[in-house]
Parts: C-alpha cells; structure tokens; sequence
C-alpha cells in the first residue's frame, strides 16, 4: 500500500497509485453489487408471496369459503342457541 504522505516521483508510481486506487474500487464495487442483489431479493420476496396467495385463492377459494361459512354458521347456531335459553329461562321465570 502506497503512503499518503509519500508523493510519487515517477510515472511508475503515479500508474502504481492509480492501479491502486482502481484495485480498492472495484472491491467496493463488487461490496455494492453484492448488497443491491440482497436488497433486491428481499423487496422481491413480497411481490411473490402476494403472487402466490392469489393463485393459490384461484384454485382454493371454495374451499377455504365453504370451511368458513360452516365455521362460522356452527358459531352463530351455538351463540343464538345460547342467548335463546337465557331469554326463555328470564321470561320463564317472571
């Protein structure tokens, strides 16, 4: 590594001090590469899985509403059943 508070003399230090300089950008460069290709992937990844949800409601969307209409009428009947002995216990009872 060239010093900093050695000025080249010659031709062949000034082209050594630029090849140098080049050397250490370009392994920032490759640095800089590297972390656009990450970031890249990683902004991509929610893209995919929005993709992916909607073809996989494409082809199992029946099913999935069939399993929550059911869940929730099981729900609703046990609720209304529920609220419907309470109130005939309250008006049996006066």
């Amino acid at each position: 590594m060239i010093r900093k508070d050695h000025a080249p003399q010659g031709v062949e230090e000034k082209l050594d001090l630029i090849i140098e300089y080049l050397r250490r950008n370009d392994r920032r460069e490759r640095w800089r590469v590297i972390g656009g290709t990450i970031r890249s992937i990683i902004s991509i990844l929610p893209i995919l899985l929005v993709l992916w949800f909607a073809w996989y409601l494409q082809w199992h969307g029946k099913e999935l509403l069939q399993n929550l209409t059911i869940s929730m009428a099981k729900n609703m009947s046990v609720f209304s059943e529920n609220n419907t002995n309470r109130l005939l216990q309250e008006f049996l009872t006066r």
